[in-house]
């Protein structure tokens, strides 16, 4: 299960479910949204399947799983539904550019002992990064100023799902990064 939690107040939750053949995203907006992914054909998720009749018992089950997970793990975090929609950016590169506007590139995926990160942005950010059950496990700071290209020690880390926070006084983004030992 993957969740988010939103930096701002403008931003939807979301809980998402992924086998290795589709992910299922839940977004708690004012009506919920959904996404549905064939993992094996669509790797990159540029179509979403939720409207389309073939899929409908996959959808269903995958509904069923997450809805389970969320009970397993007594997911009680208040859902409030913010107004929202999902919006596809059209990209020359869709690795650089996705469904989320998130200005950073991690690199490797999956990370082992060092996590790079690249970005354009011209401003300095302090960072968080949290565990699958919630426990920060480090924090920072970059100044992304003057140098675009900064790292992560992950030395100590386990192997696991992360979740990266980049916050400064006019922006909040997040995105999850995989470490394996």
């Amino acid at each position: 299960m993957y969740e988010v939690i939103p930096c701002q107040d403008s931003v939807a939750q979301v809980r998402a479910v992924r086998t290795p053949y589709f992910q299922y995203n839940r977004y708690y907006c004012v009506d919920t949204t959904e996404e549905l992914f064939d993992m094996v054909n669509d790797k990159l998720q540029m179509t979403n399947l939720v409207k389309n009749q073939l899929y409908q018992n996959v959808l269903f089950q995958y509904r069923i799983k997450l809805d389970s997970i969320r009970i397993a793990l007594n997911d009680t975090v208040t859902i409030e539904n913010v107004p929202c929609h999902l919006v596809v950016i059209n990209s020359v590169n869709p690795l650089v550019q996705s469904k989320v506007n998130f200005p950073f590139v991690f690199y490797p995926i999956p990370a082992s002992d060092k996590l790079f990160i690249q970005t354009l942005l011209q401003a300095a950010f302090s960072f968080e990064l949290f565990n699958s059950i919630g426990q920060r496990v480090k924090t920072g700071a970059f100044n992304f100023i003057n140098n675009h290209d900064q790292t992560i020690n992950l030395e100590n880390f386990e192997s696991g799902v992360y979740l990266a926070v980049f916050k400064n006084a006019e922006f909040c983004y997040s995105s999850t990064f995989t470490v394996v030992k």
